[in-house]
């Protein structure tokens, strides 16, 4: 685990263990960044535009607008199983990847 969580965090329902990282030791150790062109990418626009034609409704921007995330699956000593740095805000792999 990066520097700052804690060596046994809570398990949830099925011993699923989910990290929130406010003060980013994860994000760095994983080396994800940040691109104002990803964010701004035309089809950025198109992933929005179709969101809000389905009737949903934006979330308001808060901290790092610009800030990539990414989808890590780790074990329980620490080995990491899967890991996926997206390349825009919308880059998400499915469950299906995930747990394959």
């Amino acid at each position: 685990m990066p520097h700052g969580f804690p060596k046994k965090p809570p398990a949830l329902a099925g011993g699923v263990v989910t990290l929130l990282d406010p003060k980013r030791p994860a994000y760095t150790a994983f080396g994800l960044g940040s691109s104002v062109l990803a964010a701004w990418h035309p089809k950025m626009f198109l992933y929005y535009f179709r969101l809000l034609a389905k009737g949903r409704k934006l979330m308001p921007v808060r901290g790092n607008p610009y800030q990539l995330g990414g989808d890590f699956l780790i074990d329980q000593q620490g080995i990491v199983l899967f890991a996926h740095p997206s390349d825009d805000p919308a880059d998400r792999p499915s469950i299906s990847e995930i747990l394959s």
